[in-house]
């Protein structure tokens, strides 16, 4: 349950902020510029940092999404990227001991009978 709560508040967490800058512009009637400077580029800046790190905490396939988000040039919010592009520059290599292992595991198989070569 507890690994659930941390996807979950990864989540919605971004979701509530983001949720309640639209609100806060409908109710003050902003401008989408004047929401964007007052509004979302805080946001932006105080979720880049948490989303980076929530990603690493929960490790493997966040990781990859934080990745892969970090290359998209549409969509993504510019501070978020610049953020993401650290898991794609320092993110530690998890040691072969545990790889092999996760994979045996998952497969029920010793990698070489699943693979013909195994290079990390």
């Amino acid at each position: 349950a507890g690994r659930l709560v941390e996807v979950y508040l990864t989540a919605t967490v971004p979701i509530a902020v983001y949720w309640f800058c639209g609100r806060v512009q409908k109710s003050f009637n902003l401008s989408d510029a004047a929401a964007q400077e007052l509004l979302y580029d805080a946001a932006d800046a105080a979720m880049a940092p948490y989303l980076c790190g929530r990603f690493r905490k929960l490790g493997g396939l966040f990781v990859k999404l934080g990745q892969w988000t970090a290359g998209m040039a549409y969509g993504v919010p510019v501070k978020l990227q610049e953020h993401l592009k650290t898991l794609v520059d320092s993110c530690t290599e998890d040691d072969e001991a545990h790889v092999r292992a996760t994979i045996s595991e998952a497969f029920g198989r010793s990698l070489e009978d699943l693979f013909e070569d195994f290079e990390m």
